[in-house]
């Protein structure tokens, strides 16, 4: 009985250290710059199933129930100048814990806020290394203090440099990409300022390439760090927080870039030796679409 009200302590402080503040990385999630006088939507959806939190010591401390985290994101892009785009981002988020006998079931779900971007990819889509920039300013809802709130009420900024290579000759059979991306956000009530990178990289052989679509798997492999600990799901957000996660992704996109069909991406990814972080399995997908 005690090691059930210890859990449900836990429980309760977790909710409390400002959960719907971050987002883990997910790998299904690209930068992405139409054509001129075109737009780009993306659906991503992510899942994140806790399984323990890992303290700074290495020691473990598993959950005997479901904790599930997930967010919905939608964006919508448009083109009005060369190698640029301006944006919006809606986020809508679930998160439950869902437990047997004294600490019953605890959810919470709904919209956190709203996001402005920009993009930018220089010129020379046709080349094998292509940069892409993404600037982000987030701002979130006032939280709440119920048990579990989707937004702690902080405002985000953030940039996202993206670099996609294709070794060889184009049509290359080979991808690969490197992700660098850092959050700041500014002091919140009684929150402090926090700042936050991550990175993520991703290696990959297309496997089957038809007349219009074409299908590539990729390894993928990444670190976060956080000066405050607000991913999801942290006990001690007062604390710095790292860890790794690698994974696999499997792109399905168009074969050709005048064929205009929906692109699918699917990942699924592991954390690796988290410290003041969660641990836990992710799956993620994005849904893509220029017109």
């Amino acid at each position: 009985m005690r090691g059930r009200a210890t859990l449900l302590s836990l429980l309760i402080v977790l909710a409390f250290a400002g959960h719907g503040a971050g987002q883990s990385v997910n790998p299904s999630s690209v930068v992405a710059v139409p054509d001129v006088g075109h737009a780009h939507a993306e659906l991503g959806l992510s899942s994140y199933r806790v399984d323990a939190f890992v303290e700074d010591s290495g020691v473990s401390q598993e959950f005997p129930r479901t904790l599930d985290f997930r967010i919905g994101v939608l964006r919508l892009s448009y083109s009005p100048l060369e190698t640029f785009a301006l944006g919006v981002e809606v986020p809508y988020r679930w998160t439950s814990y869902r437990g047997g006998g004294p600490e019953g079931s605890i959810r919470a779900r709904g919209n956190p806020g709203i996001g402005l971007f920009l993009d930018w990819a220089p010129e020379g889509r046709e080349d094998r290394l292509r940069p892409s920039f993404r600037l982000e300013y987030m701002t979130l809802r006032t939280g709440t203090d119920r048990v579990l709130t989707v937004s702690d009420g902080g405002s985000r900024f953030s940039g996202t440099l993206q670099l996609t290579a294709f070794p060889g000759p184009l049509p290359a059979p080979w991808r690969g990409l490197a992700s660098v991306h850092v959050e700041y956000g500014p002091a919140a009530g009684d929150d402090p300022r926090h700042l936050e990178s991550s990175l993520l990289l991703q290696a990959g052989r297309r496997l089957v390439a038809g007349r219009w679509m074409e299908l590539t798997v990729c390894t993928v492999a990444g670190y976060q760090a956080s000066s405050e600990a607000r991913q999801e799901a942290n006990l001690f957000h007062n604390r710095t927080s790292h860890g790794a996660f690698a994974g696999v992704l499997l792109y399905l996109e168009a074969a050709r870039s005048d064929v205009r069909l929906p692109s699918l991406s699917l990942s699924l990814s592991r954390d690796l030796r988290p410290r003041n972080a969660p641990s836990g399995w992710r799956v993620g997908l994005s849904l893509t679409r220029a017109f």
